[in-house]
């Protein structure tokens, strides 16, 4: 996969202001029911608690070119600007300044997510013979796109597969996209929701869906505009 599309998907905490992960459901109290561009909002959020978010992932990949950043922000640097400095692609549009932590409720909530255009036709889709037909923007689309192709029956160590596999062996969708995994989705006006971080347990998510696996609820980071 290209540099652009990457996404590490690891787990690891940081110190102190790091084990944020109940923190940001319990911050304000009685959580809210109050629908977000027609999803539930559990929580308000804000930025740098995404980027905290982001970076204790991204912690337990070891790449030597995050070591300087993880360290300031251990000592309680902003995370924010180490974000848009080395994975700006991981940050919603400028214009979708509030974020509140959703809950997805139904399998439509989820297939129904936008993918970004240049990650249809990138060069790790064209390697992997899995660029879609051009009316497929949806994950639910893509995900029978990598289904009908056989992507997932060829061995491979693509994250993507080996959630799927890992996933599948479980016989279970219930928590493996856990609270410490939230994706982040932005509003791009209708209605519609795209993927900014996450695809790569998303898109084996709803894959599962289709080979019979039954929903099951999970959090998501959601940027949008101010109504």
């Amino acid at each position: 996969m290209s540099e652009k599309s990457k996404t590490w998907l690891g787990h690891g905490s940081f110190p102190g202001v790091w084990n944020f992960g109940d923190m940001i459901l319990n911050s304000i109290g009685k959580t809210s029911t109050k629908r977000t561009s027609q999803m539930k909002t559990v929580s308000q959020s804000s930025l740098r608690k995404y980027a905290n978010h982001f970076w204790q992932r991204q912690k337990a990949k070891d790449d030597p070119k995050d070591k300087i950043a993880i360290e300031d922000i251990e000592k309680g640097a902003d995370p924010v600007p180490w974000l848009r400095d080395l994975y700006s692609y991981k940050l919603p549009h400028h214009k979708n300044g509030i974020i509140n932590i959703v809950i997805f409720e139904s399998r439509q909530e989820v297939e129904n997510l936008l993918i970004h255009e240049y990650m249809l036709c990138d060069d790790w889709m064209r390697e992997r013979n899995l660029l879609p037909p051009p009316d497929t923007t949806t994950l639910g689309g893509l995900a029978r796109t990598f289904l009908d192709r056989g992507y997932f029956s060829v061995p491979r160590n693509d994250r993507h597969y080996r959630y799927f596999h890992n996933w599948q062996s479980i016989g279970s969708l219930n928590n493996v996209i856990s609270r410490e995994e939230r994706p982040l989705i932005e509003a791009v006006g209708d209605g519609k929701h795209e993927i900014v971080d996450g695809w790569g347990r998303l898109l084996p998510f709803v894959a599962l869906l289709h080979k019979g696996l039954a929903f099951h609820p999970f959090e998501s980071f959601l940027a949008s505009k101010d109504e």
